[in-house]
């Protein structure tokens, strides 16, 4: 496989039962009939090849299994043993690893199987190949979230890439990173890789540009669960950065003052910890929708808030109460928990 070309493999229906394999410009395609038969005869060589100690026919016989299989570990871990002994390479499965995730992108198996082979390149890659090598696998994974949305696994593996990258790099994967959100609002997996490179930062400047960046997202895309997950992390974040002082009291004489369920005035709180939970208690209720994604997040700053206060605050309880009895009226699904919470937070 040569630099350049995008090898891929995938699954195409043939008129003529004749043909069973069409190669156009490193493209492989493989017919719809032929797969059962295809993984039949593969199957078979696979474990006669392992059963006479064939290294070359469980190469082989696995390939062409893992092409239309993906998730079969039996096989991958069979081909972890051809490395270890040495009849394939590295980089080799690298590249055949590329033509599997082409048309199995988000196999379990395959992603957990190239995690195995990085560990060890990096391990056997000198310092200054191995940045232009972790290049790419940032390129691959960036596009098959492009083109597979939702993709766990791929963003699970760019996150082990990043623990190999310098601080400089892990800032300009965040910067990369947040272009990427803002075109997928939606997608959990890119914004739970986003809360693992801020966690792995720790820097105070980054938590308070991130709020910056997320509020106007939030309230263009209320309705968008991922952007409230987020939003949480952000919230857990920042309450780690600050003792639980007098702010949780000031916040909860600002909360007597409230009518739910919209909340107002956060300004009038002069700590900067108890104005910034006021703050978001304020946007959430404001960015109400049918889903009630603004008013859980508001029980769930409220929660968080009286875990950090080292005394009873009553009046952030009756809040947070009355908010749950609200969201137990309009989300029926979840009734029961909200009236739990009501009664026993």
């Amino acid at each position: 496989m040569t630099t350049g070309r995008s090898d891929e493999v995938g699954l195409i229906y043939l008129e003529d039962p004749s043909e069973a394999f069409v190669l156009e410009d490193h493209k492989l395609g493989v017919a719809l009939d032929m797969i059962p038969a295809l993984h039949r005869e593969a199957k078979e060589a696979f474990f006669s090849g392992r059963k006479t100690n064939d290294p070359q026919r469980v190469l082989e016989a696995s390939r062409a299994m893992l092409l239309v299989c993906a998730d079969f570990y039996t096989a991958w871990n069979a081909r972890k043993q051809l490395i270890t002994d040495g009849y394939l390479g590295l980089l080799e499965e690298i590249q055949f690893m590329n033509v599997v995730l082409s048309h199995h992108s988000k196999s379990i198996d395959t992603w957990a199987h190239r995690r195995w082979v990085l560990t060890r390149l990096v391990a056997a890659t000198p310092a200054a190949v191995l940045q232009p090598l972790l290049e790419q696998e940032l390129a691959l994974c960036l596009r098959l979230t492009e083109q597979y949305p939702r993709n766990y696994h791929a963003w699970s593996y760019r996150y082990c890439i990043c623990g190999h990258l310098p601080p400089g790099a892990l800032l300009g994967e965040l910067q990369q990173n947040r272009s990427w959100c803002e075109r997928h609002v939606a997608d959990h997996s890119g914004w739970n890789h986003r809360q693992l490179l801020l966690l792995r930062l720790v820097n105070p400047s980054l938590l308070a540009d991130e709020i910056a960046f997320h509020t106007p997202l939030l309230r263009m895309f209320p309705d968008r669960e991922a952007l409230w997950c987020h939003r949480r992390a952000l919230l857990h974040g920042y309450l780690q950065t600050v003792p639980a002082t007098a702010w949780t009291v000031a916040l909860d004489a600002w909360c007597a003052a409230q009518e739910a369920p919209i909340l107002s005035g956060a300004d009038v709180i002069t700590d900067t910890a108890g104005r910034y939970v006021a703050t978001e208690l304020v946007l959430a209720t404001s960015l109400q929708t049918s889903t009630g994604l603004g008013l859980r997040y508001a029980v769930y700053a409220l929660e968080a808030m009286m875990q950090r206060a080292t005394a009873r605050l009553p009046h952030a309880q009756e809040l947070h109460d009355t908010l749950c009895r609200l969201l137990e009226a309009t989300d029926p699904t979840h009734s029961a928990l909200w009236r739990s919470k009501a009664t026993d937070p």
